[in-house]
C-alpha cells in the first residue's frame, strides 16, 4: 500500500518580500498551487510538518493531500520544486 502524505495548509493573505520574511520567521513556508479551476492558490505550509514528511524519499513521487479550509486538495510536486527541498534548507519563493 502506498504511503499517504497529508499536510495542513492555510491560505496566504499577505504578499511581498516583507510578508514572506515574516512568514519564514514563524516557520511558515509560502507556496503556490497551480492549475486549480478558480485560479492559483497562495498557501502557507508549516515548516516543521513539511520537514518531517520530506525525510521519506517517497514524498517526492507521491500525491500529497493538502487540507485547506475544509477543502481537500491533491497535489504533486513538480520536479523543479524538489531541488529546493533537498538542498538542506526549505525555501519556496
Amino acid at each position: 500500500m502506498a504511503t499517504q502524505f497529508k499536510l495542513e495548509v492555510t491560505k496566504r493573505n499577505e504578499f511581498g518580500k516583507r510578508a514572506s520574511r515574516r512568514h519564514r520567521d514563524n516557520n511558515l513556508i509560502p507556496a503556490e498551487i497551480y492549475g486549480e479551476p478558480d485560479g492559483n492558490i497562495s498557501i502557507l505550509v508549516n515548516g516543521f510538518e513539511l520537514t518531517n514528511q520530506i525525510k521519506d524519499t517517497a514524498f517526492y513521487s507521491n500525491v500529497i493531500e493538502l487540507s485547506l479550509e475544509k477543502k481537500k486538495l491533491e497535489v504533486i510536486l513538480p520536479k523543479s520544486s524538489t531541488e529546493f527541498l533537498t538542498c538542506g534548507r526549505i525555501f519556496f519563493g
